[in-house]
């Protein structure tokens, strides 16, 4: 093998480190910001999970697969629009909430804690209408 073999072997080892650190450095950063946790989400009728990150913001929750490099969330669920369906736990470790939602329902699995950080999210949104006096 020649010197430009030797070459090509070493830029395409940097490309992998780069795209590599890359995806780690999106990932410690989805994770470290504030009211994000781990879930797997899945569409209605669909059988795969998918893994990633999902962020509580103020009106809405984002989601963020594990395995992109996009910095923008992959789906966005808007606090108004999500009708809250909490399932009993299958394990002790897991708790699955379906989101209803007018595009289409989704599975959302996660930890207990999680799960009750949800409901508990979803039960601080401002009043939708102003109260009235009796």
């Amino acid at each position: 093998m020649g010197y430009l073999g030797y070459v090509v072997i070493i830029a395409v080892l940097l490309v992998g480190i780069g795209v590599l650190g890359a995806y780690v450095w999106r990932l410690r950063r989805v994770l470290s910001r504030r009211g994000s946790f781990q879930a797997v989400v899945r569409a209605s009728g669909h059988e795969r999970w998918h893994r990633g990150v999902a962020v509580f913001e103020r009106f809405q929750i984002d989601w963020y697969p594990s395995r992109s490099l996009k910095f923008s969330p992959s789906r966005t669920w808007k606090r108004t629009d999500i009708d809250l369906e909490v399932h009993q736990e299958t394990t002790s470790d897991l708790q699955v909430v379906k989101l209803n939602t007018p595009s289409g329902s989704w599975y959302m699995a996660s930890t207990p804690v999680a799960v009750a950080a949800i409901v508990s999210w979803m039960d601080a949104a401002p009043p939708v209408e102003e109260p009235t006096d009796w």
